[in-house]
């Protein structure tokens, strides 16, 4: 058996002593992970539950305010007439609205045409003074 110095064995224990600090700082580490990973699932899992329960609020507000407004329109039908003058007066109105609309276009449609003749340059010429001076109407080249 071989003999080992006790320098030596004095290193080896240092060693290990060094060895498990490092293991329990790491064990440590590993603990403090751990309840991190376990606060993340819970904060999770609550907001899960909080996004659920928003839903499952709003769809039954949702049909109760859906089922109050058909209800309502229900008992409106029912119980609202409209008389034949008030429909005949919104038939005037909309075709004295539609005249007035058509006026509109035409008035629209001649500032158009102007603001187009404002922007592009026309230039008329007299075929009659190039016959009498005898130039021709063709360019030469």
């Amino acid at each position: 058996m071989p003999f080992i110095e006790e320098s030596d064995l004095l290193e080896l224990h240092k060693d290990i002593d060094k060895a498990q600090i490092i293991n329990e700082r790491l064990l440590d580490q590993i603990k403090f992970k751990n309840k991190e990973l376990k606060r993340s699932k819970i904060q999770r899992n609550i907001f899960a539950g909080v996004t659920v329960l928003f839903l499952i609020a709003s769809l039954a507000i949702t049909s109760f305010t859906a089922g109050l407004s058909t209800s309502s329109s229900k008992v409106a039908e029912t119980s609202f007439s409209v008389p034949l003058d008030s429909l005949d007066s919104f038939k005037a109105r909309i075709d004295n609205l539609r005249r007035e609309n058509e006026e509109l276009s035409l008035v629209k449609e001649f500032y158009l045409a102007k603001n187009f003749l404002e922007k592009e340059t026309i230039y008329s010429v007299q075929i009659k003074s190039f016959v009498d001076n005898n130039l021709t109407l063709s360019s030469k080249s």
